[in-house]
């Protein structure tokens, strides 16, 4: 940081504030909560002082998006942190408008997505379904456009089933919304028979369509079917103590209790404090 100052004495010097803020931005990730603050706080500086002397460096100007974004999630005041994200959000824009190729458009769009998506996160947690509602569907906007463009890599087809299972649980009927996260994960696994979260991905939103249909008396038997043998899938690669838990409660939606105590038992094995969520566990 010290060789960038010195830099910028000797004037405007868009390379050297655009690099300070990113070395500002990665400080801050390992930085108690108000020390990253304020690190990003100072990186959104640097990047809107070197996007002022050279306005099209996508470069730049993504970098500010970014800092932006993560500043707004580290700011307690919600009208400030809406605003930051506003902002964040107008710089995602220009970034995109002002980049050539699909790749780099890509990568702001998903980076952009991602904040929106974790924006929308914050908004359920505070108990404001309806502006989290209207964040993870800009979200979902964004990662579609990514995963259209790179139909033939399943990162993102993942990413998309992501953030349209998070924004199926805020529709006012999540069994609208379902499907098409499905979709978007069979995708990937079309890309990749084996990608263990994909497989996760299409049996953890089967997992709650089998839980919303029990809850409404509909027939979950297929959904039901589908979640347990793509959880089966998915521990056929990796083994994972939550994979067990999670077929462990569909087993228990479905009648299986025996299956249910095995996998608990299992479940036990791999991570003795993993029955902590029983008592919350929907």
């Amino acid at each position: 940081c010290e060789h960038y100052g010195i830099c910028v004495q000797f004037g405007p010097n868009a390379d050297a504030l655009n690099n300070w803020g990113a070395v500002l931005t990665q400080f801050a990730s390992d930085k108690p909560r108000e020390e990253a603050r304020e690190l990003h706080r100072n990186a959104c500086e640097k990047h809107a002082q070197a996007c002022a002397i050279n306005p099209t460096d996508f470069e730049a100007t993504g970098n500010y998006a970014d800092s932006l974004c993560s500043l707004a999630e580290l700011t307690d005041d919600p009208a400030a942190s809406d605003a930051l994200l506003a902002q964040g959000s107008a710089q995602w824009e220009a970034t995109v408008a002002l980049m050539t190729y699909d790749c780099d458009k890509c990568e702001a769009l998903s980076n952009w997505g991602n904040a929106l998506s974790t924006a929308a996160e914050r908004k359920t947690n505070a108990g404001l379904r309806d502006h989290a509602l209207t964040l993870s569907a800009a979200a979902v906007e964004k990662l579609t456009l990514v995963a259209n463009k790179q139909r033939g890599d399943a990162e993102p087809q993942v990413n998309l089933g992501d953030i349209l299972h998070t924004h199926s649980e805020l529709l006012p009927n999540p069994l609208e919304g379902y499907p098409k996260a499905v979709e978007a994960y069979q995708v990937a696994l079309a890309i990749d028979s084996r990608h263990y979260e994909a497989l996760c991905g299409v049996a953890d939103v089967c997992l709650d369509w089998t839980r919303r249909l029990g809850q409404a008396g509909g027939d979950f038997t297929p959904v039901a079917h589908k979640a347990y043998e793509t959880y089966q899938a998915a521990l056929a690669v990796k083994e994972d103590d939550t994979v067990h838990y999670n077929v462990a409660c569909l087993c228990s939606l479905t009648g299986q209790h025996d299956i249910c105590s095995q996998h608990l038992a299992r479940c036990l094995q791999l991570d003795p404090t993993c029955l902590r969520e029983l008592p919350t566990d929907q």
